[in-house]
C-alpha cells in the first residue's frame, strides 16, 4: 500500500508542477525578459544613432548593440543571424518584433523598415523614434504616479489599524482585567 500511495503522491506533485507551477514560472520569466528589453530600447537607439552619426551603417549599429549582455542584444544577434542566412533586413526585423511581442519595439522596427524603404535618413528616423519612445515612457510613469495613492489606500489603512491595535490593545486589556469594562 505504501509504494502505491508514494506513486500517487509523485504523480500528483508532477501534475501540479506541470500544470500550475511551471507555467507560472515561465510567465514570470517572460515578463521579466520583456521588461528588460523595454528598458534597454532607448539606450540601443542612442547607440545606433551614435554609430550612424560617425559614418557607420544600421547593420554596424545593430552589431554594436548585440555585443551587450542583455535580452535585447540576444534578440538582435538572432536577427543578425537571420539576415546572414539570407533573409532580408525588413523581414528579420519584423520577425524580431513578433518574437519579442512588445508593441513599442514593433513600432520602432516598423519605422526603421519604412525609413529604409523610403530612403529617409536613418539617423533622423532613429532620433524621432527615441524621442517618441521616451515620451511614451514618461507618460506611463506619470500615469503610475497618479494611480499610486489609490493603490496604497488599502495597505495604509491596514497599517493604521495595526498601529491602533498596538497602542490601544494594552489599554483595553488593562481595562478588562481590572473589571472596569
Amino acid at each position: 500500500f505504501a509504494p502505491v500511495s508514494g506513486v500517487f503522491i509523485g504523480i500528483a506533485c508532477g501534475l501540479l508542477w506541470a500544470m500550475w507551477i511551471r507555467p507560472a514560472l515561465l510567465d514570470a520569466d517572460a515578463s521579466k525578459r520583456s521588461r528588460a528589453i523595454y528598458r534597454r530600447i532607448p539606450y540601443a537607439l542612442d547607440l545606433s544613432v551614435l554609430v550612424l552619426e560617425t559614418g557607420g551603417t544600421l547593420r554596424e549599429g545593430l552589431e554594436e548593440i548585440s555585443k551587450q549582455d542583455d535580452p535585447l542584444a540576444e534578440e538582435l544577434r538572432i536577427t543578425l543571424l537571420e539576415i546572414d542566412s539570407g533573409s532580408t533586413q525588413s523581414t528579420a526585423l519584423k520577425n524580431m518584433g513578433q518574437r519579442v511581442g512588445l508593441e513599442s519595439l514593433e513600432t520602432i522596427l516598423m519605422a526603421i523598415n519604412r525609413g529604409e524603404e523610403t530612403g529617409a535618413p536613418m539617423v533622423n528616423t532613429l532620433i524621432t523614434q527615441a524621442e517618441m519612445f521616451r515620451e511614451r515612457r514618461l507618460q506611463e510613469i506619470e500615469k503610475m504616479a497618479v494611480e499610486a495613492p489609490t493603490k496604497m489606500t488599502f495597505p495604509n489603512m491596514m497599517i493604521m489599524i495595526a498601529v491602533l491595535l498596538l497602542i490601544v490593545g494594552p489599554l483595553l486589556i488593562q481595562l478588562v482585567s481590572s473589571g472596569l469594562f
